[in-house]
């Protein structure tokens, strides 16, 4: 779960409460969705008086600003007694951490139909905005400020943003961290909704692993998403519960 709040530092956002082992948040209350409003906690069993507050306190201040939030959890959880008075929509998912089996690791083919580029300037930017919304079904003004969160960050080293196209025609994004462990991670791994099932995300993570070579490499994953990285050589190490609220 550390790596996922690495993401969220190279992005430049202000945790809360950050102790080690313990709960920590991060929010950003001009963005609507629970993508962005998050409260982290590794482990529920270490759960106390302080860290109960502080998630009562977190869950008031979404509601009151009428965000979604999300909180990830390492095993089981008890986080119902603490929502259920506010009679919030809940969904629940899990999302698994994998990392890279480089022996296993099945490289790319070739395909013509296929070119990708690193997002370099502001149209780049545009269109892989355009399909991370897609993806994750995002607002337009979610979209505007992560276009902007993203924009400021452009020259950064560590922080990479990919594009894939089909043609003309941008179908799958993604974005790189890279870790001093000679390591890096892959995010926000997406595809537009009408250029599914075409192998578009699967050739873009190839391609970028390529790009890494000998680097370590790991991603967080959906369920759904979990054939398709376990088909390029990724194995997953540890599963974590995602509950995503929203006001009824």
């Amino acid at each position: 779960m550390n790596k996922m709040i690495d993401y969220f530092k190279a992005l430049g956002c202000e945790f809360v409460n950050l102790r080690e082992n313990r709960g920590f948040i991060w929010s950003n209350s001009t963005i609507k969705e629970f993508y962005f409003n998050c409260f982290f906690y590794p482990d529920f069993s270490l759960y106390e008086t302080v860290e109960r507050y502080n998630l009562e306190k977190f869950t008031h201040k979404m509601i009151e600003k009428k965000n979604q939030f999300g909180v990830w959890s390492s095993g089981e959880n008890n986080i119902d007694e603490i929502v259920k008075p506010y009679l919030l929509n809940r969904q629940q998912s899990t999302v698994s951490y994998l990392e890279l089996d480089l022996l296993g690791f099945e490289k790319a083919q070739h395909k013509e139909m296929f070119s990708i580029v690193q997002v370099c300037n502001a149209e780049l930017l545009t269109l892989w905005c355009d399909v991370f919304q897609s993806s994750f079904r995002i607002s337009d003004l979610s979209k505007t400020v992560l276009y902007s969160v993203l924009f400021s960050k452009l020259s950064s080293k560590t922080l990479h943003h990919y594009l894939l196209f089909k043609g003309n025609t941008p179908s799958s994004a993604l974005t790189t961290l890279s870790l001093k462990n000679d390591e890096f991670g892959i995010y926000n791994a997406a595809t537009m909704d009408s250029e599914k099932g075409i192998g578009a995300m699967t050739y873009l993570v190839q391609r970028v692993i390529e790009k890494n070579s000998n680097k370590k490499c790991y991603v967080f994953s959906k369920k759904i998403r979990n054939n398709l990285f376990s088909d390029i050589g990724f194995v997953k190490k540890h599963t974590y519960s995602l509950d995503c609220f929203s006001s009824l």
